[in-house]
């Protein structure tokens, strides 16, 4: 009697999950939306799965094969939500920009750590507003010309490797040396930590840093975060379960316990009036003053947005610099062209008078633009949750609709960008006109990425340094089409394998 009575309530639980799950599968079509078609419970997770196996794990390579069957604004089901993803401009700039009031939350991550519960990443809109506005003077342009010093510092470091692969003139991976370098920059900048990632890859805040990038948790490789993406319901059991047991869990755990740490030891001798400069005494210095409601960031909450900073500063700038560096490579006549507007703009430069003209140097900027064009680090955060019933651009959307940009599909369209394939900074020169919303690896409007003009300016020093001292160049051992992973949520290279010679 017994089992007759579990086996009926589990069957009325099934039954209940599963018409629940049609009527939230309805709402695609009653946005006149077309798309895979959803299966029972796990709704279109399984044609993702498949797809992104023979793209080779690339969400955005699926997104683009979708957007050439369904049309280029389409719809798919994870587990219970729906997301329309886009490569429609117009529509792109409506929600991100234009009506940001009905989109002003990001996607809720079904297993957020409590590392980045309170974080400007995923806060919903009445704490990132308050939130945003007291961490954007961190990222000043007068703030970052101070940071120039310490990252110009630690890209020498860069330059001292790099000099001894120049002595021994055999291929290296130089990804490897971006990642120390981007980690020890972030270290100092943001906390004043000293660290030596590159000169010693077993450094324990390199190991750790890498372990989570390398177990970034993925639907396709953990049953435990696919059941977190089917059942929302139970993902904060499903978090706390992973971040006891996964390697990536008891990396963060680390990590943050390091960083919050630190935080306690600079709050308890904390000077606001002290000339000392990095992210953490800013933060501090915030921490110290009410907004307009009385409300005082807190230590926690700087916790949650320090490892923000150590995650984005890290992963971010270094993939870009890696893509760059393996995108000159193989076009040779680019780099020559950048690395002699380098030369002639800032060899007779004092280094403290660099930032200003590093900043403009034309074929720079046109470097790092094309080269983010072709290659977005980031692939998951250009979303938005619809907070309220609204239209937009003819799309009826419901509440908890979430929206997608198709990054690729915007970057690599042939109406936005003449021969999308090929590596052409000369797109990006002269102030040449194109559609806001096409190029945008950062995001757009009001949640953009509040680090942007932190990591051009890392990745403008880096390469400019490089550059004006050495020439990058393939080798026997380099690839002629670059290792990509992608895990869903950031897209990186395998490895840039390259040779370096002195100009």
């Amino acid at each position: 009697m017994l089992v007759e009575l579990v086996l009926g309530c589990v069957g009325c639980l099934f039954l209940a999950l599963y018409l629940h799950r049609q009527r939230c599968f309805q709402r695609r079509d009653r946005m006149g939306l077309k798309g895979p078609e959803p299966k029972a419970i796990v709704g279109n997770l399984g044609d993702l799965g498949v797809e992104m196996k023979k793209n080779g794990m690339l969400m955005g390579k699926v997104f683009q094969k979708w957007a050439e069957e369904y049309g280029e604004t389409f719809g798919y089901l994870s587990g219970r939500d729906l997301f329309v993803v886009s490569k429609n401009l117009d529509l792109i700039q409506s929600v991100l920009v234009k009506r940001f009031d009905c989109f002003t939350d990001r996607m809720q991550m079904p297993m957020i750590s409590g590392a980045l519960s309170e974080s400007l990443l995923v806060v919903e809109h009445s704490k990132w507003k308050y939130m945003r506005s007291t961490l954007s003077p961190t990222f000043t342009t007068g703030k970052i010309k101070k940071m120039t010093a310490t990252v110009s510092h630690k890209i020498d470091n860069v330059l001292n490797e790099l000099e001894k692969h120049a002595n021994i003139g055999k291929c290296f991976d130089i990804f490897e040396i971006y990642k120390g370098m981007t980690l020890d920059v972030i270290a100092k900048v943001a906390f004043g930590l000293d660290t030596n990632c590159i000169g010693d890859p077993e450094d324990s805040f390199f190991v750790h840093v890498r372990k989570y990038f390398n177990e970034m948790p993925s639907p396709s490789k953990n049953l435990t975060v696919m059941l977190a993406v089917l059942f929302p319901e139970i993902g904060p059991l499903c978090g706390l379960w992973w971040s006891k047991t996964a390697k990536q869990g008891r990396a963060e755990a680390w990590l943050f316990d390091v960083l919050s740490n630190v935080i306690k030891e600079r709050a308890a001798t904390h000077d606001p009036n002290s000339d000392y400069f990095d992210t953490l005494k800013l933060l501090l210095d915030q921490s110290q003053t009410a907004d307009e409601n009385g409300r005082y960031l807190t230590h926690w909450e700087i916790a949650n947005n320090s490892f923000v900073f150590l995650l984005a500063g890290y992963e971010t700038t270094s993939t870009a610099l890696a893509f760059s560096t393996w995108l000159l490579a193989k076009h040779q006549d680019k780099q020559d062209i950048l690395a002699q507007e380098l030369i002639d703009g800032l060899k007779d430069l004092p280094k403290d008078e660099w930032y200003s003209t590093i900043m403009k140097l034309p074929y720079l900027d046109a470097v790092f633009h094309e080269a983010t064009r072709m290659y977005s680090p980031i692939t998951f955060f250009v979303n938005r949750t619809c907070t309220e019933d609204c239209t937009v651009d003819g799309i009826a959307f419901e509440k908890g609709v979430q929206f997608g940009v198709n990054v690729l599909g915007v970057h690599y369209d042939p109406a936005n960008w003449h021969e999308p394939e090929t590596f052409l900074p000369e797109r990006f020169v002269d102030n040449k006109s194109y559609h806001p919303m096409s190029w945008i690896p950062f995001g757009a409007g009001p949640r953009n990425c509040i680090g942007m003009r932190f990591a051009e300016m890392e990745y403008k020093y880096a390469l400019a340094k490089m550059l004006m001292r050495y020439k990058i160049v393939f080798g026997e051992e380099s690839e002629d089409t670059i290792p990509i992973k992608n895990d869903g949520v950031m897209q990186s290279a395998e490895r840039v394998i390259v040779r370096v010679e002195r100009r």
